[in-house]
């Protein structure tokens, strides 16, 4: 029988010295990619705010406009405007706008698609002053209907890598097709 010989283990001192650096130099590394605090900001100005859901929009997509921050919730107020649930704020000036005339019914979810489109859902039953059952399509001039529409609201809409749009949720009817 042959026999091999263990590899010798280091004294405890020595393990702890080597435990203690690589800790330290991952620690050092974490504390480098990530901010140990939240940066102080303005807030979201508005007297009966409740923000439900967050994006960066695009307004023309790949072209020289710079990207907002859209806002979806509960609120008639962002800034000095009047927004109906839903408000787009430009970092580079500072200034908060309404989306179209907004929806009558909270937004609970957004998402953006390549060509520059925002998509709102939510339990509610108009954009803009036209029908859109629960999802809808659109942003900067005005909204539309995303097909049918869904009913109890458009969640959780997301872009597929191909630029197509999935809407989950709570959800049992999407373009008048029944789903499970």
């Amino acid at each position: 029988m042959i026999s091999h010989p263990s590899p010798a283990l280091p004294s405890p001192a020595v393990a702890l010295l080597l435990f203690s650096l690589v800790t330290s130099a991952v620690s050092e590394n974490a504390a480098a990619q990530c901010a140990t605090q939240w940066l102080p900001g303005s807030g979201f100005p508005g007297t009966d705010s409740t923000v439900l859901a967050a994006t960066m929009w695009d307004p023309d997509g790949a072209g020289p406009m710079q990207p907002k921050l859209v806002l979806g919730g509960e609120f008639s107020i962002a800034g000095t405007a009047s927004a109906n649930r839903i408000a787009a704020y430009d970092p580079v000036t500072g200034v908060w706008s309404a989306l179209g005339s907004g929806m009558n019914g909270n937004v609970w979810s957004l998402a953006t698609l390549p060509n520059g489109d925002l998509v709102a859902g939510g339990p509610f039953t108009s954009a803009g002053g036209g029908s859109a059952p629960g999802i809808a399509r659109g942003g900067g001039t005005g909204w539309c209907a995303r097909g049918a529409g869904v009913n109890r609201g458009g969640g959780a809409p997301t872009t597929l890598p191909n630029g197509g749009l999935v809407a989950g949720g709570a959800r049992t009817a999407a373009r008048g097709v029944r789903s499970w």
